[in-house]
């Protein structure tokens, strides 16, 4: 179950850091437009963070450390959130 919660808790965090780096950050475009407009090396960064996060979260239920969980999704946002800074195209 945790599993599976972890998923959609992380893939949510990466998802809903992407939107607030091109509210806060992006001008040039909308939302919807430059939502999609990532490189391939940072598509697979996301995943490998969904990845990390699903498995912590697994982890963390299997040593009944529940309230770790918030720091560790805490730290996916923060991470997802600071990967849409760097230019990975060059």
């Amino acid at each position: 179950m945790f599993i599976v919660l972890g998923f959609f808790l992380t893939s949510f965090l990466v998802f809903l850091a992407r939107i607030l780096y091109l509210f806060f950050f992006e001008k040039h475009c909308e939302i919807q437009q430059c939502l999609m407009q990532i490189d391939d090396i940072q598509k697979l960064m996301y995943l490998g963070i969904i990845l990390i996060g699903t498995y912590n979260a697994y982890l963390m239920s299997k040593s009944r450390k529940y309230a770790v969980l918030i720091f560790e999704f805490i730290g996916t946002f923060i991470f997802a959130f600071a990967l849409n800074f760097v230019d990975l195209a060059q």
